[in-house]
């Protein structure tokens, strides 16, 4: 990470779906040697704080994690839960099934 690039900001990725269509957590889904999750972590990787956010920490999960605060399972919450412990002014909650994008497409939105 490039300290010039740092985006003052913090980067919440979102988690806590019920996946039911999908079929089993989103989140865990692989693109080729990665999961999505990871994916969108490195796509964050210029932020000065990142977390996941949900419901539950899964066991095996080797990130940052914040519970949500309140027991209704809506993507509000996770906003409610990441501006709880956030100590940036500026936040980006994702989702996390976007897997396409790139820590360059935070650069420019941030610069612009």
């Amino acid at each position: 990470m490039n300290r010039e690039n740092i985006i003052s900001a913090s980067a919440y990725i979102l988690i806590g779906g019920k996946s039911e269509r999908f079929g089993s957590p989103k989140w865990r889904a692989e693109i080729g040697r990665e999961t999505v999750l990871d994916r969108m972590w490195q796509a964050c990787a210029d932020f000065e704080s990142r977390s996941v956010v949900g419901k539950q920490q899964p066991s095996d999960l080797d990130k940052p994690f914040i519970r949500d605060e309140l027991e209704i399972q809506a993507p509000i919450v996770g906003l409610y839960t990441a501006l709880e412990y956030t100590q940036h002014d500026w936040n980006l909650l994702l989702s996390c099934d976007l897997p396409l994008v790139t820590a360059d497409v935070f650069q420019t939105l941030w610069k612009n």
